[in-house]
């Protein structure tokens, strides 16, 4: 038996048995963090389950500074700190939903009060933003949201001169990446003038080299090589005559 599982038959997070209409096993843990400007005492303002979503409203002093509306799926229950969606700046969270939400459906609408224990409201707004986007400063939890041809993933990047950091990496999504010319435009062979590169020094793609050495330069062509620090990479200037 578990902790979750023990707060599945009692009130926890919610003061006493309320009127009853919020059962004991459908929320099982939550924490809420916000500005002290926010008021004193938070409530569950609003719970609804569905055979679809779960969704809740958490208050303080009577006004939604947070909320959330997930599925309903069996992986959702007892899932430890899903996030909730702030309503006011600086707001954050987590909550835990019981087992209850496989079987019970709800509507409810109230005023439930959360322990003290799963509040905390900070004496004065924060100083230090999460984010500095383009000069403007995000506070709070920040979410980046990727269009439909990017990815934004956490990662463990190697930064050099500082060491191994948690990082936001931003890539082009699988499906509009394509491959490399030689295999993917293929159909498009016909029209080149030339054959498509298939290989740099004997070497096929995929190419995850850190150095490629271009060896046996024609002697006719003018070729200067320019250093871009600024990419880490070097380009390769050729002053000859093009090809025929």
């Amino acid at each position: 038996m578990t902790w979750l599982d023990d707060n599945e038959r009692k009130s926890y997070p919610l003061i006493g048995d309320d009127d009853g209409m919020v059962p004991h096993d459908v929320i099982v843990d939550l924490m809420l963090y916000g500005p002290a400007t926010l008021g004193s005492r938070a409530t569950l303002t609003s719970v609804v389950v569905t055979d679809l979503v779960v969704s809740v409203v958490i208050s303080v002093a009577g006004v939604p500074v947070a909320y959330l509306t997930v599925p309903n799926t069996e992986d959702l229950v007892q899932t430890p700190g899903v996030p909730l969606e702030p309503v006011v700046a600086g707001t954050s969270g987590f909550i835990v939903f019981g087992s209850g939400i496989r079987r019970r459906r709800l509507n409810v609408t109230g005023t439930y009060h959360i322990v003290d224990a799963a509040v905390i409201l900070f004496d004065s707004a924060p100083t230090t933003p999460t984010l500095l986007v383009q000069g403007r400063e995000l506070f709070g939890r920040v979410t980046l949201e990727a269009g439909s041809d990017i990815e934004i993933t956490a990662e463990d990047v190697v930064i050099q001169g500082v060491g191994t950091r948690r990082a936001a990496v931003f890539r082009l999504a699988s499906g509009v990446r394509g491959e490399p010319v030689g295999t993917s435009y293929k159909s498009a062979e016909a029209d080149l003038g030339t054959p498509a590169v298939r290989s740099i020094n004997g070497i096929p793609p995929p190419l995850q080299l850190a150095v490629v050495v271009i060896k046996e330069l024609p002697t006719e062509a003018d070729v200067t090589v320019v250093p871009d620090p600024g990419n880490h990479a070097v380009g390769f200037l050729d002053y000859g005559e093009p090809c025929a």
